[in-house]
C-alpha cells in the first residue's frame, strides 16, 4: 500500500472492517460512535474534531518537530527513517556516499566486535559512534533502494552500475 496517498479516514475505515469497532471501543474505553467519527473522509473535522492521526500531524506541523513520530515508532520496536528523494543526488555521488558511510559503519562494528572478542566489556558510550554512523547509513541505504523501485529506476544509475548491460533490458525488468 502507498501510505502517502491514504487519507486517515480511509485508514480507520479499513481497520474497522478488519477489527470489530465495538471490540476496539471496549478496549480503548471509548464509545463506538466516537471511534466511528474518526473514519469520516474529512478526518473527523465535520464531526467536531480531528482524529488522533490528524491531531498528531497538526501538532508536528505546529511545532516543526518529529519527536512524536520518533516516539510512536519506538513504541512498536522501530524507528522513523526519513525517506529522502533518492534521485536528487547524482547516482554516482549517492552510491559513493553510501559506500563511504557503510564502510565507516562496518569498521566501527568490527572495532566493537574485536573489543568484545578481546574480553573487554562494552559500555553504553562505546555504541554512540556506531549509532551515529548507523543514522547516516540508513537514509543512504533507503535512497539507493528507492532508485530500484518500479517507476523510479534511474537509467543513469543503471548505466553507472552495470555499464556492460543494455539499459533497455534493465528498465523493462524493473518497471
Amino acid at each position: 500500500m502507498k501510505w502517502q496517498n491514504v487519507k486517515t479516514g480511509e485508514l480507520f475505515r479499513q481497520q474497522f472492517k478488519r477489527h470489530s469497532i465495538k471490540g476496539i471501543a471496549d478496549r480503548m474505553v471509548y464509545s463506538a460512535a466516537f471511534l466511528y467519527k474518526w473514519s469520516h473522509p474529512d478526518g473527523g473535522k465535520a464531526a467536531g474534531g480531528l482524529n488522533p492521526l490528524e491531531r498528531l500531524v497538526a501538532f508536528m506541523v505546529a511545532t516543526g518537530e518529529l519527536a512524536p513520530l520518533h516516539w510512536l515508532c519506538a513504541q512498536f520496536g522501530g524507528h522513523f527513517l526519513w525517506n529522502p528523494a533518492a534521485l536528487l543526488l547524482p547516482p554516482k555521488v549517492l552510491l559513493l556516499r553510501a559506500a563511504q558511510h557503510g564502510s565507516e559503519w562496518e569498521a566501527e562494528l568490527v572495532r566493537l566486535l574485536a573489543k568484545v572478542d578481546g574480553g573487554e566489556t562494552l559500555r553504553p558510550e562505546d555504541g554512540a559512534r556506531y549509532l551515529e554512523l548507523w543514522e547516516q547509513v540508513k537514509p543512504l541505504g533507503e535512497s539507493v533502494a528507492a532508485c530500484f523501485q518500479p517507476g523510479q529506476f534511474s537509467q543513469r544509475l543503471a548505466a553507472w552500475l552495470l555499464p556492460w548491460w543494455p539499459v533497455a533490458e534493465l528498465t523493462a525488468t524493473t518497471a
